[in-house]
């Protein structure tokens, strides 16, 4: 038999479901992994275990994951299911690996929006979103026996409050435990508790900290104040910083110095023998990791966080520069914490650190297990440290020195800090929680797709649900107001239908049966995509004076005002490909361009885009001979490709006249995961393309994105065979470039059960040979680039996009090709080159098959094709090809 996970083995044969026995089982758990419990776990626990709520409010490093943990066991004994959310995917992805560690694989799944693991099982480790449209879409009827609301204090978070809000509306039957070090006064929740459910919510609140702190206000140069921390033994160091640019920029700026042992030096190696540094990033990763020194920020690919972490708590790394995204929870062992910075930027203006931001991080400093004292330091500002050197010279040698200017503060992106404001900041206490509640279509299809919301059906529950809502009369009396808009414009988009309740008077509102199962408008602009997904199909014609209207306006409209029809002029990217676009392809591109007309701006990517948009026309003009001056104002009017602006415009215009609403978000044509798909760009050649190699996880988010609106907000009945394998073309983009999360999980699912017995049978992860359409989509994605590379006559790109065969190299492919060209003077590889029909694919065994594509060529003759077989009888990965290209040569 497999080896059971240590709570696994102690859910097996209980006779009841009491608190004593639960209790003693639970504790035997904790003596096993060797922990003893502080008086405030304790306390918890207990009252956990006599089903009441727990508000948990004890400082970082006090063991709230434990009491998380007891409570998802009681659940699962008394044969429930449990949810633990968090705020962020990386905590997410976390907890999920330490659950499974306690329960065993099979019992915890994973749901963040951009992944699902396990959906079944009687643990998600998922995202307050998640857990908050669950409680939207089914109620009661939700499944979630118990709910750990990690991080609570985001209930107060402007943007994201609402989904920490719902659960608490409307789960009466669910057993809560609310957890977070910095929580301000919690009577109105443990009121609102004990109402909603009509059972005990205790308080369980301790100061202490298990690892004391220290503060120190550093007036020295970054580059020292590091160095002392290391040479004083307190390392790791955690340098806050507020933005992805900054942590990359510290990172590279300590290289100069040498933090890590030889001894160190060579565990690290030892750990990185099996990792890929694949993507075009990674060589810098890599770099930073291998001298010690870690980066963990959003525009990190997963797998570079999830290395990072691993070997953080193996206490290899000895400085990690990261942003406040590692200050929210990720389980790094950190001993001292350094803040660059007391201010940043909140998403509308620079503004000091609140209290809670700042103890939140400085909460990571001092880990149980691993340290006895933990410090938090904060650097004074750049000007104010240079000035004291400035003041120390002067004051040696005032004559030598008396020229010498005081640094000035900068002018922008910045908020004045000293002494007085750390130790605010480090004595104070959080801010009182802030209700957040806004109604959304996202929140009102979740509704009306529940079907136990009563004889008022989904609206009455809407309503229902802000009378319940935590806000003032007066906020409840608008969010009605805004909710009867909505509604409307749902019904006037044929996304909700009134339908006779049997046997009963009146009708009900219900989502329209022709939508899929999980179609979505949680992206604020969804219902503007489903009006305009219609005119695609037949698109009017702009008059020249609208479009010339069209260019005159500012790209994005202050939020508050009404988008207007106008966009600025714009600079059309480079042809890549001369060849027309057939209908059938042109409407899924243009479908794909709404989607991400709808989505936020990566505006890093963006500006990317236009800069290399401006080299390219400088170029173009110095080789016309344009004068300086007039180049300069050519340049003003570049800005990055918008497909379809004018028509977006026009129509985003007329929609806002119905739906007023509409006019506080503003649509944002660009074209992003277009160009990919049009120039069929794998992930790293878009990478390289716009030297976004430190965006790579901004970019893959972006796709995820991209991806996911595609499947759950287009209607399935304008979905068409070209969309779908835009989609899947997107989605193995998605796949290939990270799938550790998956991989981790499928790891530990299976590796178990691959060590058992021999004479057992395996138990293997679902194999790509098992799904003949994922088959088919990856072969045919492989087929386009080897194609795109035979095109541009990369023979080495060619090599690289196939299987490897011994003897076949690049000057194989060139071979292959020479008659190929001699007959022709080029190969087309975009748009007609890219249909279906130019690919064949035979089953020759259980899982093998040949495949053939069709060379297009400018005559049409179209009589040469690669001949390639597919083996998929081994185990593969998604990052390498698995064709092996046998010829090419003319029919």
């Amino acid at each position: 038999m497999p080896t059971l996970a240590p709570l696994e083995e102690r859910l097996q044969g209980l006779t009841t479901g009491k608190a004593d026995e639960l209790l003693e089982r639970f504790l035997s758990y904790v003596a096993e992994i060797g922990l003893e419990l502080y008086p405030a776990q304790e306390e918890a626990i207990l009252e956990l275990f006599e089903g009441n709520h727990v508000i948990l409010a004890t400082p970082t490093g006090s063991g709230k994951s434990l009491v998380a943990t007891a409570l998802i066991f009681r659940a699962l004994a008394n044969g429930g299911r449990a949810f633990y959310t968090c705020p962020i995917k990386a905590l997410v992805n976390e907890k999920f690996f330490q659950l499974i560690a306690a329960f065993g694989p099979k019992s915890v799944g994973l749901m963040t929006g951009d992944a699902t693991v396990n959906s079944d099982a009687p643990i998600i480790c998922c995202t307050a979103e998640i857990a908050a449209s669950m409680a939207l879409r089914a109620g009661l009827d939700s499944g979630i026996d118990a709910l750990v609301m990690d991080e609570f204090h985001y209930y107060g978070d402007r943007d994201r409050g609402v989904a920490w809000h719902v659960p608490l509306l409307l789960l009466a039957r669910t057993h809560f435990l609310l957890m977070s070090a910095t929580l301000g006064d919690v009577t109105p929740f443990l009121q609102r508790l004990e109402a909603l459910t009509k059972r005990k919510a205790t308080l369980v609140e301790n100061k202490h900290r298990p690892v004391p702190l220290d503060f120190t206000y550093s007036e020295e140069p970054m580059h020292e104040a590091v160095k002392n921390l290391v040479e004083k033994g307190k390392a790791p160091v955690y340098v806050v910083c507020f933005t992805q640019r900054a942590c990359a920029e510290e990172a590279q700026n300590l290289m100069s110095e040498n933090y890590t042992s030889k001894e160190d030096k060579k565990k690290i190696l030892e750990e990185l023998e099996d990792f890929r540094f694949d993507s075009p990033y990674g060589k810098d990763v890599a770099r930073f990791v291998k001298h010690g020194i870690g980066l963990h920020h959003a525009g990190l690919l997963p797998k570079y966080r999830l290395l990072v972490e691993r070997l953080a708590q193996k206490g290899l790394l000895r400085v990690i520069c990261g942003t406040d995204t590692l200050g929210v929870g990720v389980n790094i062992p950190i001993r001292t914490v350094l803040f660059t910075k007391l201010c940043k930027f909140d998403g509308e203006k620079v503004v000091l650190l609140s209290v809670r931001e700042f103890q939140q991080i400085a909460g990571r400093a001092g880990r149980k297990g691993f340290d006895v004292q933990g410090s938090v330091v904060a650097q004074a500002p750049e000007h104010m440290i240079e000035n004291i050197k400035i003041d120390a010279k002067k004051q040696s040698d005032p004559k030598k020195y008396k020229n010498l200017q005081r640094a000035k503060p900068p002018t922008k992106g910045f908020v004045p800090w000293d002494r007085s404001v750390f130790e605010r900041l480090s004595t104070g206490k959080p801010e009182d929680l802030v209700p957040r509640f806004n109604v959304t279509h996202g929140m009102m299809v979740d509704l009306l797709d529940n079907p136990t919301t009563g004889k008022h059906g989904g609206f009455g529950a809407l309503l229902g649900l802000i009378d319940k809502a935590h806000i003032a009369d007066r906020e409840k009396k608008r969010q009605k107001k805004h909710a009867t808009v909505l509604f409307r414009a749902l019904r006037r988009a044929g996304l909700v239908e009134l339908v006779a309740r049997e046997g009963k008077r009146g009708k009900v509102a219900l989502v329209s049966s022709n939508l899929q199962r999980d179609f979505s408008l949680h992206h604020a602009l969804a219902l503007w995509l489903v009006d305009f997904i219609p005119v695609l199909k037949s698109p009017p014609k702009i008059e020249t004076a609208a479009s010339t209207e069209a260019q005159a306006a500012p790209a994005e409209a202050p939020a508050a005002e009404a988008p207007a029809v106008e966009a600025p002029p714009v600079e059309a990217a480079p042809a890549k490909a001369a060849e027309p676009i057939d209908e059938d392809r042109r409407y899924a591109l243009d479908v794909l361009s709404a989607v991400e007309a709808i989505l936020e701006n990566p505006r890093a990517i963006l500006e990317r885009q236009v800069d290399k948009l401006k080299g390219d026309k400088i170029a173009e003009l110095k080789a016309a001979g344009v004068e300086y001056e007039d180049r300069m104002k050519e340049l003003e009017k570049v800005d990055y490709p918008k497909p379809n602006a004018e028509l977006v415009y026009q129509t985003f215009e007329t929609f806002v006249t119905y739906h007023p609403w509409a006019g506080l978000e503003n649509i944002r044509p660009k074209s992003i995961a277009r160009e990919m798909v049009e120039h069929a760009a794998s992930f790293d050649e878009y990478i390289r393309e716009y030297d976004l190699v430190r965006l790579e996880g901004v970019f893959l988010r972006y796709l995820s994105d991209v991806v996911k609106t595609l499947e759950q907000t287009v209607p399935e009945d304008h979905k068409t065979d070209e969309l779908d394998e835009i989609i899947a073309f997107l989605r193995q983009e998605v796949r290939s470039t990270d799938s550790s999360l998956l991989d981790e999980w499928e790891d530990r699912a299976y590796g178990q059960a691959r060590a058992r017995r021999r004479d057992e049978a395996p138990v293997l992860p679902p194999r790509l040979a098992d799904d003949p359409k994922a088959v088919l989509v990856r072969v045919r994605r492989e087929l386009h680039r080897l194609v795109k590379a035979l095109s541009a006559k990369d023979w080495e790109g060619a090599l690289a996009a196939v299987r490897k065969t011994d003897g076949q190299t690049a000057k194989t492919f060139e071979e292959w090709m020479k008659p190929f060209f001699a007959e022709h003077s080029v190969l087309h590889c975009f748009s007609d080159a890219r249909k279906a029909e130019h690919t064949t694919m035979k089953v020759t065994g259980p899982a093998t098959w040949d495949a053939w594509q069709t060379l297009v060529d400018p005559e049409g003759n179209n009589d040469w094709a690669i001949e390639a077989e597919v083996d998929l009888s081994a185990d593969v990965d998604d990052a390498s090809p698995i064709i092996l290209v046998r010829k090419i040569d003319q029919s």
